[in-house]
């Protein structure tokens, strides 16, 4: 059985992970994906919220309450997932993988028939994953700031 130390860090890394990656999905769903989707209904775009903007937040708010700890250099870990997932869109395409709709691509920014866009999209995303981790660095640095000011840290 793994010892409870590394249990915790794990966990850590799976939160930072979410923590970043919830804002990544948001930005780039709401930047890139919504506008080109079909126009829909009222219930379609309140699950459209309800998925897309609010864990973000709720996300953030927890981080703020919760004493975890965070360091510049956890972007590192949802880089390796992100990494993960470009193999996977990649190999996706080159196995002739299909969208419901029946195209090559999982999504448009992720077109390997056009290879500079897909580089592209990748560079911004992990641009907008550093970006991310500093503003949650920064979240987590106000957290212990106002810890202090209250004198519940020493």
């Amino acid at each position: 059985m793994a010892s409870r130390s590394v249990l915790v860090k794990c966990y850590w890394a799976c939160y930072w992970i979410n923590l970043v990656l919830s804002h990544i999905v948001a930005i780039v769903y709401w930047i890139c994906i919504y506008p080109e989707e079909p126009k829909r209904n009222l219930v379609n775009n309140i699950y459209n919220m309800w998925i897309h903007a609010v864990p973000p937040l709720t996300f953030t708010v927890d981080h703020m309450v919760v004493a975890h700890p965070s360091r510049l250099l956890h972007f590192l870990y949802p880089f390796v997932l992100t990494l993960g997932y470009a193999g996977f869109t990649y190999v996706y395409y080159l196995l002739g993988g299909l969208d419901p709709i029946g195209r090559t691509f999982i999504y448009r920014m992720l077109d390997y028939e056009k290879p500079v866009r897909a580089l592209k999209t990748f560079g911004m995303i992990t641009a907008l994953l550093v970006c991310c981790s500093a503003l949650q660095y920064g979240v987590y640095r106000l957290r212990v700031f106002i810890a202090r000011k209250l004198g519940k840290l020493q």
